[in-house]
Order: structure tokens, then sequence, then C-alpha cells
């Protein structure tokens, strides 16, 4: 069971919600860390029922989320708005979220920024600059280095990757069910080390040259990193659901060399596959 803070710096990807978007993302937010919460106080407990400290803390990280939320545009907002907000002293809020999630305030605030900072990517209208005023940053630079340092990927880069698992994006009708095909093909062949690129085209009835303008223009993506990125996802579920070591997972998911795929990962999703599990 991975922490809170491991967790809250690598979610599951959600697709933009267009309008209202900020709120969209905060219910899907709190519901995310409401299951992880209570997955978490069940396998401490055996699968006993939730107790009342529980609860407790996870009510508390529900208030934290909602008001770094409301405020996530907001460059000034701080440690010590933070504290206020939460009608409790900075000591108290500091060693709350130390006790409860293993981050700090200053921790938790940017980890919900980068978190909104993922989610605005999705949306293509939207530059980076505005991604970086919606999420709190009044410099787009500082921003791209602070998503930099957490994802290992500038925005843009972050951004064209990402193409693939954007189910909401709207795309002809062929588009997407050549991208759900593709995808289905890949993971029913998963294992295989030597599935490639000439296999998937051949399957599609596409020649290699076609399938390779085809996938890049509607991912952004070239046909190896695409069927990289559709391992590496399927990997990240199996990591999450605890389905095997690293290096068996590194195999199930068609990698033969298991530091490969460690850095493969950490390219994709800026954690190592050890810090999922």
């Amino acid at each position: 069971m991975q922490t809170f803070s491991s967790y809250i710096q690598n979610p599951s990807p959600l697709p933009y919600a267009g309008k209202q978007s900020n709120l969209k993302y905060m219910n899907e937010i709190i519901s995310e860390i409401i299951q992880h919460c209570e997955t978490a106080c069940s396998k401490s407990h055996n699968e006993a029922e939730i107790t009342e400290t529980d609860m407790i803390r996870k009510d508390f990280l529900i208030k934290s989320i909602v008001i770094v939320t409301n405020n996530l545009n907001d460059a000034t907002f701080d440690f010590d708005k933070f504290a206020a907000d939460m009608s409790i002293s900075k000591s108290t809020l500091y060693r709350r979220l130390q006790n409860y999630t293993g981050t700090s305030p200053y921790e938790l605030i940017l980890n919900i920024r980068m978190r909104y900072a993922q989610l605005f990517l999705s949306d293509p209208s939207l530059q980076i600059a505005e991604i970086a005023l919606k999420v709190g940053f009044n410099c787009p630079k500082y921003f791209s280095n602070c998503f930099k340092k957490r994802f290992g990927l500038t925005p843009k880069a972050y951004r064209k990757k990402r193409t693939l698992t954007q189910t909401d994006t709207i795309l002809p009708n062929n588009d997407k069910l050549l991208v759900q095909k593709a995808t289905k093909l890949i993971q029913n062949n998963i294992s295989d080390t030597n599935y490639k690129l000439n296999h998937l085209a051949s399957e599609l009835g596409l020649s290699i040259s076609s399938f390779y303008r085809k996938i890049k223009t509607i991912t952004g993506l070239s046909p190896a990193q695409f069927i990289r990125s559709v391992k590496l996802n399927h990997a990240r579920i199996l990591l999450r659901h605890n389905s095997g070591n690293v290096m068996d997972i590194a195999y199930a998911c068609g990698f033969s060399d298991a530091k490969y795929f460690s850095r493969c990962f950490r390219g994709e999703f800026g954690i190592l596959p050890k810090e999922v599990i």
C-alpha cells in the first residue's frame, strides 16, 4: 500500500472536464482520497471497520484538500493562510499533516497544484502560461521548473505524452476507434517481447508507414512510444494492485530488462515503480 505522500504525487490521470472543471476535479480528487484512506485503514486493521480516529483523519484530509483547491490560483496562499482557513495553529497543522500524510503543509499545497496542472494539461486550448496562473504560479518558467522536477518532463512534453490517456479528448470516431483497437491489441500481447510495430500494423490492416503517420497525428507519439506508453500504463495498474514485484511486472508487460523498465517508468510518470507499490 503506497503512502499518502507517494499517492498524491502520482494520481490516476483524469480527463479534462471542460466548464466548471474545478468542481469536477475537486470531487474526483476527494473521492480518491476517501478511497485511499479507507483502503489504508482496512489494511491496517485487518479489514476491520474504520475507527473513529480513522474518520477524524479522513475528514481532516478532505477539509485540507478543499481549502487548498479553493485557493488554487492564489499565488499568495501559503502556510499562514492555510492554517488560518483550517482554524488551527501552524504547529498543529504541520504536526497533523505530517502524522496523517507524511507531507508538510507546503508539500501538500505544491502536490495539489501539480495534480491540477496535470489535469489542465489535458485541455489543448490552454497555454502553459495560463495553466501556471490557474495553479498559483505567477511565473510560467518557475512553474515549468517545478513541474519538470516533479515529473521529469516539462509541461509541454508531459502534455504530448499524456495525449494517449485522455479518453475524453474529442477525436473523430475513426481516430478514436483506431487508438482503442491498437491499445487493445497491445494489451492482448503485452507480455510478448517480440510483439513489434510490424505485428501491430498488420493486425490493424495498415502498412507500417500509414500506421506511423496516423498514430503520430492522433497521439503525438511515435508507434514505439505509443506501444511503450500502453505497456507502462498497464504496469502501473498492476503495481497499484500489488500484483507482483517490479521484476515480475516488468516481464509481464513485455520488458525483458527490469532496469530499463524502471527508467522508462520514471520517464513516463516521474517516479520509480517501487514507489508505487
